[in-house]
């Protein structure tokens, strides 16, 4: 049995009372997105201050040797089984950065919605420690609920922004980004984003302390 088997067997094996099986738990100590800024930076020599713990070493200390650049490429809402499924077609990208290296399975974080999850691999944090749980929140300082997504009162429909009552999205996630920390230790950062998020409400969160932001406008010019 391969080590990716082994690992999703164990993810897969871990049960809380009530919920139903199929239900995968976030594996925060070692096997999470949370634990790829640790391990992104770790490679590169930093210790992500209050982060989780690096992906264990077992599995990418091998490919760590001379390391001196790592380009971490985000697909939202792809999981292991269908990136499991393009390795079928011998000549995928995919594929190939598999026979490089290594396939390894990880939990997502709860809730996985994709504002959390960005957030924990922007951050090493869980969605408990960052804060930013959901796509639609109660912002207390503001006594508005929030479409975190439009970055505009829920109940406006297209009207308003919340920038325009004063709230400033790089101040809403507290804790240090990967960027931020990165950037303390003189370690320069590109991030690679489409053209028309530049400048969102929601990349200021998420690359809050890139070096550089660059746009694409679709996937030949990326």
């Amino acid at each position: 049995m391969t080590l990716a088997k082994e690992v999703e067997q164990q993810l897969r094996g871990r049960h809380v009372p009530g919920l139903p099986k199929e239900f995968v738990l976030p594996h925060y100590g070692g096997y999470s997105i949370a634990n790829v800024a640790p391990t992104v930076a770790r490679v590169l020599g930093v210790e992500l201050d209050g982060a989780a713990p690096p992906l264990p070493e077992d599995v990418w200390a091998g490919h760590a040797d001379g390391v001196r650049c790592v380009l971490l490429l985000v697909l939202d809402a792809t999981g292991f089984v269908q990136l499991s499924q393009c390795l079928v077609e011998e000549q995928s990208i995919f594929a190939r950065a598999a026979d490089a290296g290594f396939l390894q399975p990880i939990t997502s974080v709860f809730p996985s919605t994709t504002v959390s999850a960005l957030t924990t691999l922007w951050t090493g944090r869980t969605p408990l420690e960052h804060g930013f749980l959901g796509t639609r929140l109660l912002l207390p300082e503001l006594g508005v609920l929030a479409n975190m997504l439009k970055s505009a009162p829920a109940a406006y429909g297209r009207g308003g922004r919340l920038e325009d009552w004063g709230w400033a999205p790089e101040q809403f996630v507290t804790v240090a980004t990967l960027g931020e920390q990165l950037a303390a230790a003189g370690i320069g950062t590109v991030a690679h984003t489409q053209r028309a998020f530049i400048g969102s409400s929601l990349i200021r969160i998420f690359l809050r302390g890139m070096g550089e932001v660059q746009g694409y406008l679709g996937l030949s010019d990326l």
